[in-house]
């Protein structure tokens, strides 16, 4: 996801997202099964919902194109798979790809700071990245659901 402010700076961003992946976790933790199934029944009917007009479903095939997915059922596909979902296999994911600590996170920050931001004493040095191109070719990429 994308997040991006004129008023805070990067790391404050950065400290909101990681303070939520915590109180998301206790959410989980607490979260009984009933609201876990109230809520991939609606997760399931927004995703299902019928498009309003030609130009809506023109734009979800288009997006499919540009993006080179192809993945015209894409969200049919996504329902199937959110049927066999259990609350105590998002639980494990969410510890396993998201718990500060965990061997299996993946996080990539990409900051772009304003000459008008005040430095940040506790800004961290990230790597710089010279050649996009060759950094996009060096990502592990992941198949279709």
């Amino acid at each position: 996801f994308i997040l991006q402010s004129s008023t805070h700076h990067p790391v404050a961003i950065d400290t909101s997202v990681e303070k939520f992946l915590v109180e998301f976790e206790k959410r989980l933790a607490e979260m009984p099964d009933q609201e876990f199934a109230d809520q991939k029944q609606s997760l399931k009917q927004s995703k299902l919902e019928k498009l309003k007009n030609l130009a809506q479903e023109g734009k979800r095939y288009w997006k499919e194109i540009e993006e080179g997915t192809l993945s015209f059922r894409r969200q049919e596909v996504e329902v199937e798979e959110l049927e066999g979902v259990t609350l105590a296999e998002l639980r494990e994911f969410h510890v396993r790809h998201f718990e500060r600590g965990s061997k299996e996170r993946r996080k990539l920050s990409v900051r772009i700071v304003s000459g008008n931001m005040p430095k940040r004493e506790d800004a961290e040095e990230g790597e710089r990245i010279e050649e996009v191109y060759k950094f996009k070719r060096g990502l592990q990429t992941y198949s279709l659901i």
